[in-house]
């Protein structure tokens, strides 16, 4: 009996630390996100900065599309603004529409020398919290959320 014990209790153990190694291993690891933060600055202009929430037409598409809404700073007028886009191989392209302030003005990324950066909003920790949060089923199976970017 006292062998079985210490054999359930060693298998236990093997158990544990390889969750563990996993859980570890797995931490910090860019993943997939339907929704972000992209923020553009005109460079030529400094604090002319523009900030929209976006959401991926489908993060893992390779065409890259999104769209959102957002605002520029109190230099950019404060307007409210509309965005379309693409990211693909780390080239961004767009098309923003003011609805306030001069309602109707477009511009986009080359119209001006910008810096942006992208930042994750949603932070499903891995594949599996993203299908319990959509309830299951196919679609949601079959999606990359969550699941880690690679290069």
């Amino acid at each position: 009996m006292q062998r079985y014990t210490l054999l359930i209790a060693s298998v236990v153990a093997l158990v544990l630390a390889a969750t563990v190694g996993v859980s570890s291993a797995s931490a910090d690891v860019p993943r997939h996100q339907p929704t972000a933060t992209l923020t553009v600055s005109l460079t030529a202009y400094p604090g002319f900065v523009h900030t929209f929430t976006i959401v991926w037409a489908n993060p893992c598409g390779a065409n890259g599309a999104f769209a959102g809404t957002g605002h520029g700073s109190t230099q950019a007028g404060g307007a409210t603004e509309t965005i379309t886009g693409t990211l693909v191989d780390g080239k961004l392209k767009f098309t923003a529409i003011y609805t306030s302030f001069i309602p109707g003005y477009t511009w986009n990324e080359s119209m001006f020398a910008i810096t942006w950066n992208i930042a994750s909003i949603t932070t499903y920790k891995n594949h599996g919290a993203y299908v319990s949060a959509m309830g299951g089923g196919s679609d949601a199976a079959h999606s990359c959320i969550g699941m880690p970017i690679v290069p």
